[in-house]
């Protein structure tokens, strides 16, 4: 597989996804309202300032990268990013180590980009993360030569 190809899988797995998700909202009565929410009390939320009640409310947050505040961090991107590119780098740093980044860092690293992976915790969960998703990596690709580096900090 190419990357191109890659590319193109994963946006019509979004695609499908978010269809998937419309049509079961619209089967189940589900009313999807777009913006921000913050709960008033148990039944009453607030979207973009109108008051909403209902029985049941679900908030679904989504997920967006975080930028580190850090000297150089212009020169970088996110793991979205990543696919908005045309052509693959020599190399990668990616920084943090949360499936997201250890499941990107072994696909880029199976597309021949010499990967290095930045995490600043310490903490065993987050080596427990690390090689669980890495043991799951060697399982399903050839064995892999990976770069880790605990850091508080970083330059150029």
């Amino acid at each position: 597989m190419t990357f191109a190809t890659l590319r193109r899988n994963r946006e019509s797995y979004i695609d499908r996804a978010r269809s998937s998700y419309d049509g079961s909202f619209k089967r189940n009565g589900v009313d999807l309202i777009e913006g921000h929410a913050e709960f008033v009390d148990s039944h009453t939320v607030s979207v973009n300032g109108e008051l909403i009640r209902a029985k049941h409310i679900v908030i679904a947050t989504g997920a967006h990268p975080s930028i580190p505040s850090i000297p150089g961090a212009e020169l970088g991107g996110s793991s979205d990013d990543v696919f908005a590119w045309e052509e693959l780098p020599e190399s990668v740093a990616i920084l943090g180590a949360g499936y997201i980044a250890v499941e990107l860092a072994g696909v880029l690293h199976t597309f021949g980009v010499k990967t290095d992976l930045f995490r600043s915790s310490r903490s065993s969960f987050t080596w427990f993360l690390i090689l669980t998703s890495l043991k799951v990596w060697s399982r399903k690709w050839k064995e892999q030569t990976y770069h880790f580096t605990l850091t508080k900090s970083l330059s150029s």
